[in-house]
């Protein structure tokens, strides 16, 4: 049962201050009124736990499958608390356990679902609350929870498919770098210390090598100082919104991977777009709460732009032709989906384009960088290789 801070006034009019266990905000006044009370404010009183041992978000997975388990109660006729209630009960997870207690404390005292969910910003985004909300307007909350996870279900199979992508190339990287200070660090120098044994000179591609190496392992604590000092330094410019415009706007601009950034990020938009306005959302609310889920400071911009375009009576379609971040073939399909009054379904089909289209771009990034990164290590490994033996066929040759 939740406790509530109230504050009410005696018959006397003096001012009474105190907290009260109640199931709702009637039955608080009931038995305010019982004591010869007369409620003027009261506000939900927590626990502090239920907010400072969830300030950090959830899994990905757990959100969906509470958004799915919910969809489904409520399609079936449950009572929205009543099925947050079960829910609870049944959560695997500490965390989301508490949650959902949380939110459900909140509805016993008044508060919508939506306003219950704005209570954890860690773990049900702007999006989110945005569509419930909406869904509680229109009164067709079980479909737009639906809507939303298939949403969130899309958002984590895209994270899983660029985390597989670039996986391997990490792994090949990883293998280069560790086989290339193994080489320099311990085989060269051995090699090196034979041949000056032998008095073999040395050719000048294996002394510029052994240089290097010798320079790098002398003076590795200053190596290890500047790229910490690099790294706190980047870290603090990305965290500036200046910094973050200009490395979002570098990231889209980048070659072979910079075209990939920019679909997903237009993928993102179609998806939150299409959603936002089935559920019932408006166009520039919708705008708005895009601006946050396309991840990108630089298309966040552009996107602002674009609201402010339609703000002032501009076309969606319209807005979006002047800038050159989007491709003709979508605002063309947003134009023919406003001209036909069927947006919402063009968005859809803009949607399937990208599901297409994002995985084709992903798999055409593989096939060209593990073939270049495979060339890359032979050429290190090959350069090491060869002044080893370089000095080495003088060796042999100086003992036929």
């Amino acid at each position: 049962m939740p406790t509530y801070f109230y504050t009410a006034r005696d018959s006397a009019g003096r001012l009474v201050k105190g907290s009260l266990s109640a199931s709702s905000r009637e039955e608080l006044n009931e038995k305010l009124s019982a004591m010869g009370y007369f409620l003027t404010h009261v506000s939900l009183k927590e626990k502090r736990w239920r907010t400072s041992s969830i300030s950090s978000a959830i899994k990905a997975n757990d959100l969906i499958v509470f958004t799915i388990h919910l969809h489904t109660l409520l399609e079936a006729g449950v009572p929205l608390l009543s099925g947050l209630k079960g829910l609870a009960r049944q959560a695997q997870g500490r965390r989301l356990g508490e949650i959902i207690e949380g939110i459900c404390q909140r509805l016993e005292a008044g508060e919508s679902f939506s306003q219950a969910l704005a209570a954890y910003p860690k773990v049900f985004s702007k999006l989110y609350i945005g569509i419930v909300r909406a869904g509680e307007s229109s009164g067709k909350l079980d479909l737009v929870l639906n809507w939303l996870a298939k949403f969130l279900q899309w958002q984590k199979d895209l994270r899983s498919q660029i985390r597989d992508v670039f996986f391997y190339p990490c792994i090949l990287i990883g293998l280069m770098l560790l086989l290339v200070s193994l080489l320099v660090t311990f085989v060269l120098p051995r090699f090196v210390a034979l041949f000056s044994a032998m008095r073999i000179t040395l050719p000048l591609f294996t002394r510029i090598l052994l240089s290097l190496s010798q320079f790098a392992h002398s003076h590795w604590l200053y190596f290890l100082l500047v790229f910490f000092i690099a790294g706190i330094a980047g870290f603090l410019y990305m965290r500036s919104e200046k910094g973050r415009y200009r490395v979002d706007y570098l990231k889209i601009r980048l070659p072979v991977i910079g075209f990939l950034i920019h679909k997903i990020a237009l993928s993102r938009f179609a998806h939150t777009l299409s959603i936002l306005l089935n559920s019932g959302v408006d166009i520039l609310t919708s705008l708005e709460i895009n601006k946050e889920v396309v991840n990108n400071a630089y298309l966040a911009k552009v996107i602002e732009e674009v609201k402010q375009k339609v703000k002032t009576g501009e076309s969606l379609s319209q807005a979006l032709k002047e800038n050159k971040n989007f491709p003709p073939l979508v605002v063309t399909m947003i134009a023919v989906g406003e001209n036909s009054g069927f947006l919402e379904k063009n968005l859809e089909r803009v949607c399937q384009f990208y599901d297409e289209e994002v995985p084709r771009a992903i798999k055409r990034i593989f096939t060209f960088i593990e073939p270049l990164l495979i060339l890359c290590i032979g050429l290190i490994v090959g350069a090491i290789a060869l002044s080893i033996f370089l000095p080495l066929y003088q060796l042999i040759t100086m003992v036929s």
